[in-house]
């Protein structure tokens, strides 16, 4: 089934939707996102995209449903429920996150690895986008 694409918005790059798929350009450092979206997904962390295949010059990602929020943060994105909800993510992120660390070569990121490496850090992550996915898991 064709689905119409979604241009979404924020990021330095052309990201669209097309139903349950996520559309990104190919960059130098994606065989390394993809290596570690892989591999959190083999330890069973499944509240991260799955990498579905290539096409072209193109990266196809599962979509992670969820609801978002902007700052100032009200309702249930305020709640100590959702904070807490957050920080279990957070802690099982990188309780499976630590080995891939400790054991993956530095080479081929986007940005140099600081040394020593002790966590896989989220360029953009922020509490907006983290309570979006921990309120009410989808993935």
């Amino acid at each position: 089934m064709e689905h119409q694409e979604v241009v979404m918005k924020g990021g330095r790059e052309s990201i669209r939707r097309a139903g349950n798929e996520v559309l990104r350009p190919l960059n130098p450092w994606t065989p390394k996102v993809h290596e570690f979206l892989r591999y959190l997904e083999a330890k069973g962390f499944h509240k991260a995209p799955r990498v579905i295949r290539i096409d072209n010059q193109t990266e196809v990602l599962s979509w992670v449903e969820g609801t978002s929020s902007n700052y100032p943060l009200t309702g249930e994105f305020a709640s100590l429920e959702a904070l807490q909800s957050a920080a279990r993510l957070l802690r099982e992120y990188h309780d499976v996150a630590k080995e891939y660390v400790t054991n993956a070569s530095p080479d081929g990121w986007m940005l140099p690895a600081a040394s020593p490496a002790e966590v896989m850090c989220h360029a953009t992550l922020r509490l907006t986008m983290l309570f979006s996915m921990v309120l009410k898991p989808q993935a």
